[in-house]
């Protein structure tokens, strides 16, 4: 992900629409930063949008997925979530692609449908990372801190 400094006064937008990480008018003086973590402002901005999908707003932790939550813990969850798009979402060509995720059973499941990271189609409708290469670690901990995120929010009590 690519993060941008630059003076507020000076962003412009791409002409269609989109900062793509170039600036745009006469003196657009940037320099470019790797963000290895986004913040949650702009994590809670793409969810915000992504729950705005009628199938995506359906989804919340529930019985078995919750208490599972209250049980493990947030850390213990994170290394499933870790564990489980190493396996099923990182691969340039995964396995099952578009049926490798199920709808129940585990809270990083249902936050994967919930959040459109449950397969490279939806990470690239959902979250522009494209199809076709190995998730970088970058893109591979953006997608754990959006998972994560949405598990935050579904659940703040929730034990760390």
């Amino acid at each position: 992900m690519l993060m941008l400094d630059a003076c507020p006064s000076l962003l412009a937008l791409a002409p269609d629409g989109n900062t793509s990480g170039r600036l745009f008018g006469p003196r657009a003086l940037y320099r470019e930063r790797v963000v290895t973590s986004p913040s949650t402002d702009t994590i809670d901005e793409r969810l915000d949008a992504v729950a705005q999908q009628s199938f995506r707003a359906r989804f919340q932790l529930r019985g078995h997925e919750r208490a599972l939550v209250h049980l493990r813990g947030l850390q213990a969850i994170r290394r499933h979530a870790e564990d489980v798009i190493t396996r099923r979402l990182a691969p340039a060509m995964p396995d099952k692609d578009g049926r490798q995720t199920p709808y129940r059973g585990h809270p990083v499941f249902m936050a994967q449908h919930a959040t459109g990271t449950c397969c490279r189609g939806c990470l690239e409708r959902n979250h522009q990372i494209a199809r076709g290469h190995e998730l970088t670690a970058p893109e591979h901990r953006y997608v754990i801190d959006v998972i994560m995120r949405w598990i935050e929010r579904e659940i703040p009590d929730a034990p760390q």
